[in-house]
């Protein structure tokens, strides 16, 4: 059984949110979205749990509402959970990795597991360990969702709340079950049931702020809800995007709302006005000439206004780009595309004899295509196809997870000696970097630059976003710094990676680009006098 539930809570923030679901109408289609919030591959909830003073304020014709009083849950609802009972928290919306919740919360058939999800433990992250002097001491990188236990002694309720089967068995149809997570703690200790409780990586908002709201705005299924027809209009105003009315709406002349917009009955906006994200509560008027964008307005005397941009994802957080601009007749936006289209012409001319001895070579030596077409992320994140003659066998892809336990680097990248997947062929192809010279192609299509950064899939990238952010400002290169200085110390090349791939960019320039062609060209030489001689 599944059970929604605004937890008790006496401040400001829960009459924010009792007001919006109390709103006429409107209240109801927050409601549905609150009672639906659950994700992450929960059964729906069946009903929504409120503290009994918010009853006689909701309209109950939209979702199942129950109200439950300050001494907790009847007892009843443990009894009739045959297969547990799941309390999740309807003040947050979390998006979390659903295999990993249900583990944890099937781990232990005897105690009641409570579940926090934080951001702090989400993939990708980093997280600084430093002493009380602020001396870093460590780096903890997080490559994929963690989970960790806590102590259970944090007062605040969770975001998931179990009660496993035979733990639900143990109460009968009298007495309340706490919802005030201290008073709940005390309540099982009596009855000698233990709690545990865990920190699961993941997205999450708190429907307590206005920020919270305004993201549940932007959910809610504005086509699934009937538009009502007596809105008076002006024929030089505009409705854009997705906008709820109800009944005595008037929007005067050259008026713009934006959605996602809910205007409550008989709200006014003024001629020349702009409305965007922002919930009117009735009878209010937005005067001529007036902007409000990211507004909560509930009450007459009192607006609630997130200043900026707000951003939304479905699945987790997004981060905003932040990528380096230059003028556009800098060297970094014109000089260096003049310089990859005439240094890669000329290249690609002098090695045409050598692509057709490749060809010939892999077709004779084994089955599969001649170019390996891997997908990577260009200038501002546009993904392309990185071209390299193919050196492993067709099934590589598919094996390298199995090998992953053999990384001989760190951070996401992937790299052993004696691949077994790579070719008899294909390892010549390498060792003489011969089989990167179809990227010069590339170059002359825009999608890479002679010189910059490593060109690298969406997964790598997302592994330190300041890192992502700098490196996707510029068109990945056939060679870069990082390249030419890395020193190969264990343990250390991801970081040397993110360093002097970030210290290009901040000092791009045609002299570093020369002095980086130069260094390539002359560890070219020395591997083929090593290899020939």
């Amino acid at each position: 059984m599944h059970l929604r539930l605004i937890p008790p809570c006496g401040d400001e923030a829960s009459d924010r949110l009792r007001n919006v679901l109390s709103l006429p109408r409107a209240g109801g289609l927050f409601q549905q979205q609150v009672l639906r919030n659950n994700g992450n591959g929960i059964a729906e909830a069946s009903s929504l749990y409120v503290p009994s003073e918010w009853l006689e304020r909701l309209d109950k014709s939209k979702v199942p509402l129950r109200g439950y009083d300050r001494e907790g849950l009847s007892g009843g609802i443990l009894e009739g959970a045959k297969d547990g009972l799941l309390i999740s928290n309807a003040l947050l919306d979390c998006r979390c990795n659903h295999k990993q919740l249900n583990d944890v919360l099937k781990f232990s058939s005897s105690e009641v597991v409570l579940v926090d999800i934080t951001f702090q433990l989400a993939a990708p992250n980093e997280i600084i360990r430093t002493t009380h002097q602020n001396r870093i001491v460590g780096i903890r990188r997080i490559l994929e969702d963690m989970t960790e236990p806590i102590p259970a002694e944090s007062p605040d309720f969770p975001a998931y709340l179990y009660f496993p089967p035979s733990v639900c068995k143990r109460f009968g149809r009298e007495g309340r079950l706490p919802m005030n997570i201290e008073a709940l703690r005390c309540y099982l200790n009596e009855k000698g049931i233990s709690i545990r409780r865990y920190r699961l990586g993941g997205e999450i908002h708190n429907l307590n702020s206005p920020e919270g709201l305004l993201y549940l705005l932007q959910k809610l299924p504005f086509d699934e809800f009937p538009q009502l027809s007596s809105i008076a209009i002006d024929p030089t105003a505009r409705l854009i995007g997705p906008v709820w009315a109800d009944d005595d709406v008037y929007i005067e002349q050259n008026a713009v709302v934006a959605g996602p917009s809910i205007l409550c009955k008989g709200v006014q906006i003024g001629a020349g006005a702009v409305v965007q994200n922002t919930v009117l509560a009735p009878a209010l008027k937005v005067e001529a000439g007036e902007h409000l964008q990211n507004t909560l307005w509930l009450e007459k005397e009192s607006r609630q206004h997130i200043d900026g941009p707000i951003r939304f994802s479905t699945e987790y957080c997004e981060r905003a780009e932040v990528y380096r601009e230059w003028p556009l007749f800098s060297y970094a936006r014109f000089g260096k595309r003049l310089f990859d289209i005439v240094l890669s012409l000329c290249i690609l001319v002098l090695i045409s004899l050598i692509f057709p001895v490749v060809v010939i070579m892999l077709k004779l030596t084994s089955p599969g295509p001649i170019f390996y077409r891997a997908r990577r992320q260009g200038l501002h994140g546009k993904e392309f196809n990185c071209l390299k003659f193919r050196t492993m066998m067709t099934q590589a892809d598919s094996l390298q997870e199995r090998l992953r336990i053999v990384n001989e680097v760190d951070g996401p990248q992937f790299k052993i000696n004696n691949d077994p997947r790579v070719t008899g062929v294909g390892k010549f192809l390498r060792d003489t970097c011969i089989d990167e010279l179809p990227q010069f192609i590339n170059v002359l299509l825009g999608d890479m630059s002679v010189v910059g950064p490593r060109p690298s899939p969406e997964n790598e990238n997302d592994s330190c976003p300041a890192w992502r952010d700098a490196r996707l400002s510029v068109r990945p290169g056939i060679t870069g710094l990082w390249q030419v200085c890395r020193t190969r110390q264990a343990s250390q090349d991801f970081q040397e990676w993110v360093y002097y791939d970030t210290q290009y960019v901040r000092n791009l320039s045609f002299r570093q680009d020369v002095y980086i062609c130069f260094k390539t060209a002359s560890k070219l030489i020395h591997t083929f006098l090593d290899q020939f001689g």
